[in-house]
């Protein structure tokens, strides 16, 4: 699993600790939306973080659908 986002963000700063609070493995890629928008937008069309690739590569955008 892939965890797409800064830290800086809030958003991705609390799935990063849930996975880690339920010992889910993931590979983080911090992302800039200001500096890599093109590159996010690849993953999620808003640009928005943070994004989740499970395994099967469906991209999950939105927080609450990560949880």
């Amino acid at each position: 699993m892939i965890l797409i986002g800064q830290c800086n963000s809030s958003f991705v700063r609390h799935v990063g600790i849930a996975l880690r609070l339920h010992a889910l493995p993931f590979d983080h890629r911090p992302r800039s939306v200001a500096g890599d928008f093109a590159r996010q937008r690849e993953v999620n069309p808003l640009g928005r973080v943070p994004v989740q690739v499970p395994e099967d590569g469906t991209a999950r955008a939105d927080t609450f659908a990560i949880l």
